[in-house]
């Protein structure tokens, strides 16, 4: 792996950290909050330093400018024990930026593409858009400009996958920004050796872990232990299997889509749903947990769950539950084995610059600043890049705070995973290096078009486990498809 050894070998000497906090989402249906804007100041840690970077920072082109930040998370709360420590990170890399160009930042603090929208019509478009489940929805309604120019720069630095994702039609919009949560299978470790079944990560390790041997896997750990008829112990939760094992959407070169509820993956993956929901019933339809855990209305217990995993190293790939049984972590498996379209998913923050900002390249360099801060405390830690910059330097007061606040808590939860028996540094070396070398996967977001198939409320769509995906798909598809069409024809335009 890339950088992994490097950063091992250094102790992870980072000047940027990762919090305990597991990373947390805004759920697609929250209402917008009103537009305000907050104004914020910096401060320099000593004289010293503020003579330092008075010295360091010969011209200050945008001195006395006020940057307006567009967000649906409240970043003007810093670091408070209320706030999400994203929130604290971006809030401590915007004062450090204002701090060295001279300049000032507020917030319009919003969600609503249409508080987007009026603002760029009224003249007073904020300086950057930083949200996530919105792409490429912002760019088709044409709210975000182009920073092509600006491409080579960002590609070199941070790699061409992140801004790659971002490109619409003929340009680049924006860039992706990584956390450290990676989509991965949770599985009861502990109660595998119980039980005496093989386990994902013997199949994984071995090359053979494909949705048939998934099967197979369901099928043995799926238990009636007390003999009373019942399954006490199902296989796995099976919401969301549908959103992250399959994209359900191709889009082309014009920005139109289509649904990929007609294709032979499709028909493979909702057969093998409908197999184990309904007729096996190894998948359990209706658990939403992040990780193995006992469904107390019934007292089915599941033994694996599809969730979003802490991959900073080595927190997240090992848990503890409650019982002290050991969750271990395994990535997920391929349509068949070598799937040319294998992909793993991976959450992302969306920065883009709104039309109508006020400086372009100042923009772009408030982007850089947060990307380099938020890659520095999420992903260096992790191994899965090769950045060699330092992300924040501590130059206020809070951001100093805030960088050794981040540091003990990392280094804290690192001591107590490496403590565990099961731990194994070769195993988190080869899985994160195996995560690293597949092509980031993130599920576009398209205003209208359905791609919660199996997810909990999504009953017009329950028949395509509930019933063979011969007949089912033939049903669902031209639904599907209708709504790719309805969403064309509103915001792709030539």
């Amino acid at each position: 792996m890339r950088n992994l050894r490097k950063l091992l070998a250094l102790g992870l000497a980072l000047a940027m950290t990762v919090s305990l906090a597991a990373c947390g989402s805004t759920d697609d249906k929250q209402a917008t909050t009103a537009q305000s804007t907050t104004q914020t100041t910096t401060q320099a840690t000593t004289e010293g330093t503020t003579a330092a970077t008075t010295e360091a920072v010969v011209e200050k082109p945008y001195e006395g400018m006020n940057f307006v930040v567009f967000s649906q998370m409240d970043l003007t709360k810093g670091d408070n024990e209320d706030s999400y420590y994203w929130a604290g990170l971006l809030h401590n890399a915007l004062d450090e930026w204002c701090l060295e160009n001279g300049a000032t930042w507020s917030q319009m603090l919003s969600k609503d593409t249409e508080v987007l929208m009026s603002a760029i019509a009224a003249g007073s478009a904020p300086d950057l858009y930083f949200s996530y489940g919105q792409w490429p929805l912002v760019a088709n309604l044409g709210l975000v400009q182009p920073i092509t120019e600006y491409y080579d720069e960002l590609a070199e630095k941070y790699g061409n996958v992140y801004i790659d994702m971002m490109k619409y039609k003929e340009d680049y919009y924006g860039m992706n920004l990584p956390w450290n949560e990676v989509y991965l299978f949770k599985y009861n470790l502990s109660l595998f050796e119980r039980l005496g079944v093989k386990t994902p990560r013997e199949y994984w390790e071995e090359g053979n872990w494909t949705w048939t041997t998934f099967q197979e896997v369901l099928h043995n750990i799926t238990k009636d232990t007390d003999g009373d008829g019942v399954n006490d112990i199902v296989g796995m939760g099976g919401l969301y299997l549908s959103e992250r094992l399959m994209p359900s959407c191709t889009i082309d070169e014009t920005g139109r889509i289509s649904s990929t509820l007609n294709s032979n993956k499709a028909r493979v993956l909702f057969q093998m749903l409908y197999e184990e929901i309904t007729l096996n019933g190894t998948i359990y339809r209706t658990n939403n947990s992040g990780a193995p855990t006992m469904v107390a209305e019934d007292n089915v217990y599941i033994a694996m769950n599809y969730a979003k995993n802490d991959i900073w190293d080595p927190a997240g790939l090992y848990a503890v539950t409650d019982d002290g049984d050991i969750i271990e972590s395994v990535p997920q498996p391929m349509y068949e084995a070598n799937d040319p379209d294998y992909k793993i998913e991976r959450n992302y923050f969306q920065f883009a610059v709104p039309n109508g900002a006020q400086n372009l390249e100042a923009s772009v360099s408030i982007m850089d600043y947060l990307l380099e801060a938020g890659c520095a405390m999420e992903m260096m830690p992790s191994g899965l890049t090769n950045y060699e910059f330092t992300g924040l330097r501590g130059t206020t007061e809070d951001s100093k705070a805030y960088i050794e606040k981040r540091q003990k808590a990392y280094e804290e939860a690192k001591a107590i995973v490496e403590a565990l028996p099961e731990y194994d540094t070769e195993y988190i070396a080869k899985l994160l290096e195996y995560i690293d070398s597949y092509p980031a996967y993130s599920e576009q977001v398209y205003s209208g078009v359905t791609r919660k198939f199996t997810s909990q409320g999504a009953e017009k769509w329950a028949t395509l486990y509930t019933d063979p995906a011969s007949t089912s798909i033939a049903a669902a598809y031209p639904v599907h498809q209708a709504e790719c069409d309805t969403y064309n024809s509103k915001y792709i335009f030539e």
